[in-house]
């Protein structure tokens, strides 16, 4: 079925299907003259008269949305529910990240780059000085390490004032 069908034998085959017209091979016999004359389009005064009975008479009076102000209920206080305040508990379970800063550096990438095993990166404290205790990034205490059975421990020997962690927190931002 590699034949190409044009247009007028596509509408006739449809045609045939739904039962509205004559069988095809009457239909693609009939002169091309014939078959113009059936699609010819109506005269204008009849289309006219056709769109005018479609539309409604009443085409410039359009009514929009009714508008009307929102009515709410009021809500009724029989019975204020006893929420307890806990305050401080409920923070007490809030998990917080700690971290211990030894110091820090500053090197190039060129440096990064020739990092091996057993390369020494030099820190800006001393060995001996004390360590920065960091809660979720600010400072909140200074300390001294220590070991503990085999792991590394931190002894607190000052807790940060609220002054000074605001500064420390310009000073490292």
């Amino acid at each position: 079925m590699n034949e190409r069908l044009n247009q007028e034998e596509i509408e006739v085959l449809l045609n045939e299907e739904a039962g509205k017209g004559a069988p095809a091979k009457e239909k693609a016999s009939a002169p091309r003259a014939e078959r113009r004359k059936e699609t010819a389009l109506p005269p204008a005064g009849d289309i006219s008269a056709q769109v005018e009975a479609r539309v409604p008479e009443d085409t410039t009076e359009k009514s929009g949305p009714a508008i009307e102000p929102a009515v709410f209920e009021e809500f009724s206080r029989h019975e204020e529910s006893e929420i307890p305040v806990a305050g401080m508990e409920v923070l007490l379970d809030v998990p917080l990240a700690v971290s211990v800063e030894l110091g820090r550096a500053r090197c190039r990438v060129k440096d990064l780059l020739n990092l091996s095993v057993g390369s020494v990166v030099e820190l800006d404290k001393a060995a001996g000085e004390t360590v920065d205790v960091l809660v979720n990034g600010k400072i909140f205490a200074h300390g001294e390490v220590v070991v503990v059975d085999e792991n590394f421990g931190v002894r607190v020997t000052d807790i940060v004032s609220k002054s000074a962690i605001d500064k420390g927190a310009r000073k490292i931002s």
